[in-house]
């Protein structure tokens, strides 16, 4: 840690935009001391100074994660009812998991609601009472300038409905992120004539899986499932990708496309498709716009796509000729954690791949899901990205973190000039320092939570997150705020609690009686044999899922493709292509444990924020070799950056690794609070996966 660091008396939102980049902030934020993170340095180097803990009787409780959607069953070993390990049940935790009884103690964490005094960097926090910073919101939300917004992280749970609730009682937004595990199932939400139709992937009966971009063998989805699914050698995975991924290194074929031209390459499947005589005629009448598809796809053939994608042509066909082949055969694509999804004319592509296969409604492809009941369906939710620029008055952002990067300017650019933000999170990180309004919510563990479909999820289910530690004095739900506000503005429908809502998600299971549940101890129960509400409910607290029946879909819906071949070469740019990328869970410092920095941030099994990686012929053209400082410029500013060399990566691109910077390690090479997200560009299509760069010795 950098010793020399000193607090401020007061906290700017210059100091907090500063500290959030990954240094330590905690000393006026949170009871946990500087010194702790210090001695957490040293426990690695001498185990006997590792602290003691207090004395108690030794118990194990079950939990379910909520890092992310996935939901994972976890063991929490404790001393005098205090976790100090935890464990997945049936199946592996990701790192940040194996750590999330620590995040309660983040030197990020904010344990008082927070006011700033005013808008610019110098403006200072000031802790408030709830009912006061309720106040202000009120206040400005009567005003009815511009709309009312939430952007939530992680949509589907219950307190997502109690933000619908909301929202149609103020006329407002539903947002979520733009980059999401279910952007093709989303997509084909939106293309398809029943758009209340809610699909899932379903994988484990897949026999070719091909992901354009999407990090299916790097934390995707649940943790080891993928895994799983490739070590037992079931299905073919194919990766479409611009890098050499881990994903890219572990699929049984990568074909390594040019930067920019993913789309142009789903197009040209999409001839082979549709020109070569492999679309079904079942196929054929559901696609409401197919000659409009025929004629976009006429002159995108291989031949025609392979001097721009570096794709040749007869793997293109070949890949198109499995697909139409395989009983089983899925597509999808999928966002980078840290470089953000593929612009929604992409994403149309891969989707109509899907639908002209005949992969919707297909055991091992694209299957329709039910819902979960007490959570009714809705048509898709608009995505951040969607958003009118400069329409958004008054902005609630949830806590719960998506564990992808969402740059500022994005936010930033939805809203109007003196739009209010509120923040839910539970610690500051790179959106919640832009706040007007900091609301403390529960840490992870903290509260009871509900936990809806796994992201991807081929069925329905249902979990819930109990409490392992207790809950911070001033830190408050959502739902709290929202019952403060909905009396306020004179708002009927009450706000539950997340655990009273949760419990109400789980009274509406028990009166489907439809599915299973399954406890960690892999026992499965039929619901209908479950003799209560109540005896669910305990099921549900001992850390049991729920989980539907398959749907048994009918007829296949119409679907319109909406394909448009304009604008689908690779784009032109002066310097170098950057490549923005990140592993999921680990793009903010909020996301981490300070304890994990050894394992994480100094092992370097993960490059650390401030580094780029280069082919060695890129880097010796401009006098680079491995381990140098060097600065990268876009038209968003210039950072200083280490230097990694690396035979995988596409000669003339920069990998520019989007995570935290090192705890504590503010220096010349890693300034503090500067990521290289903030040099990358985000389109207007809110898009930022590849910026135009330049890079030369510092």
């Amino acid at each position: 840690m950098n010793r020399k660091t000193v607090m401020p008396s007061k906290l700017t939102r210059r100091d907090i935009l500063k500290y959030s980049g990954g240094t330590l902030l905690g000393v006026m934020l949170s009871p946990l001391p500087w010194k702790l993170l210090d001695d957490s340095a040293i426990w690695t180097q001498n185990w006997s100074l590792t602290p003691k803990l207090s004395h108690g009787p030794l118990s194990s409780l079950v939990s379910r994660c909520t890092l992310c959607q996935a939901g994972c069953a976890v063991q929490a070993d404790c001393v005098g009812g205090t976790p100090y390990r935890l464990a997945g049940i049936d199946g592996g935790l990701c790192a940040p998991g194996l750590a999330g009884h620590h995040l309660a103690h983040h030197p990020l964490r904010i344990v008082h609601p927070h006011l700033f005094s005013g808008r610019d960097d110098m403006s200072t926090m000031t802790a408030v009472p709830l009912n006061e910073a309720a106040a202000v919101i009120s206040k400005r939300l009567a005003l009815r300038i511009g709309s009312t917004a939430v952007l939530d992280h992680q949509p589907g749970r219950p307190v997502s409905e109690q933000y619908r609730t909301f929202l149609a009682a103020a006329d407002g937004l539903y947002l979520v992120p733009s980059s999401r595990e279910e952007e093709t199932v989303a997509r084909l939400r939106a293309m398809s004539s029943v758009p209340s139709h809610d699909y899932g992937f379903d994988l484990e009966n897949s026999t070719l899986i091909v992901s354009f971009g999407a990090p299916l063998l790097d934390g995707w989805g649940v943790p080891s499932m993928m895994q799983s699914l490739r070590l037992n050698g079931a299905a073919r995975f194919v990766q479409v990708d611009c890098r050499r991924s881990r994903t890219a290194a572990q699929a049984h074929e990568w074909l390594p496309v040019r930067p920019g031209t993913e789309r142009l390459l789903a197009l040209s499947m999409l001839n082979v498709l549709l020109h070569e005589g492999l679309v079904t005629a079942a196929v054929k009448r559901n696609v409401a716009d197919l000659n409009d598809a025929l004629r976009t796809t006429r002159p995108l053939t291989p031949e025609a796509a392979a001097p721009v994608t570096g794709i040749a042509a007869p793997a293109v066909r070949d890949l198109a000729v499995q697909l139409a082949a395989s009983d089983g055969a899925v597509v999808l694509s999928g966002a980078d954690a840290g470089g953000g999804p593929f612009d929604a004319e992409t994403q149309k592509a891969v989707a109509a791949i899907n639908v002209l296969i005949g992969a919707v409604g297909h055991r091992g492809g694209i299957v329709r899901r039910t819902t979960v009941p007490g959570i009714p369906a809705h048509a898709p939710a608009m995505t951040l990205a969607e958003a009118p620029d400069r329409s958004i008055g008054v902005l609630f952002v949830d806590g719960a973190d998506s564990g992808y990067a969402v740059p500022w300017e994005l936010i930033e650019r939805k809203l109007q000039k003196d739009a209010l933000v509120v923040s839910f999170s539970p610690v500051l990180n790179t959106v919640s320092a832009h706040a007007d309004v900091l609301i403390p919510a529960p840490a992870l563990y903290e509260a009871a939570a509900g936990i809806p479909n796994g992201p991807g999820a081929p069925a329905a289910s249902f979990a819930v997150s109990m409490p392992l530690l207790p809950k911070n004095e001033h830190t408050a739900e959502p739902s709290d705020v929202l019952r403060l506000l909905a009396a306020e503005l004179g708002i009927a429908p009450e706000f539950p609690s997340s655990e009273d809502a949760a419990k109400r998600t789980a009274e509406a299971v028990y009166a489907s009686k439809s599915g299973s549940v399954r406890t960690p101890d892999g026992s499965v129960t039929a619901v209908a044999e479950i003799g209560s509400a109540e005896e669910l409910w305990t099921l549900f607290t001992g850390g049991a899922r729920w989980t539907d029946e398959p749907e048994r879909t009918g007829a296949m819906p119409r679907f319109t493709l909406g394909l448009t071949g304009t604008d689908a070469a690779a784009p032109t740019m002066q310097g170098l292509a950057m490549i923005a990328n990140g592993w999921r869970g680990t793009v903010s410092a909020s996301q981490i444990s300070p304890v994990l920095s050894k394992v994480f941030q100094e092992s370097e099994l993960r490059h650390n924020a401030g580094t780029v990686l280069l082919n060695p012929l890129t880097a010796s053209s401009f006098g680079l070799n491995a381990g140098d400082a060097a600065t990268v410029s876009t038209d968003r500013g210039t950072m200083t950056v280490r230097v990694r060399t690396d035979a995988g990566v596409r000669p003339d691109t920069i990998e520019a690794v989007i995570g935290p910077l090192p705890n504590g390690a503010e220096t010349p090479r890693h300034p503090s609070g500067r990521t290289m997200l903030d040099l990358c560009a985000v389109a207007a299509d809110g898009t930022w996966r590849i910026t135009p760069a330049f890079i030369q010795k510092a």
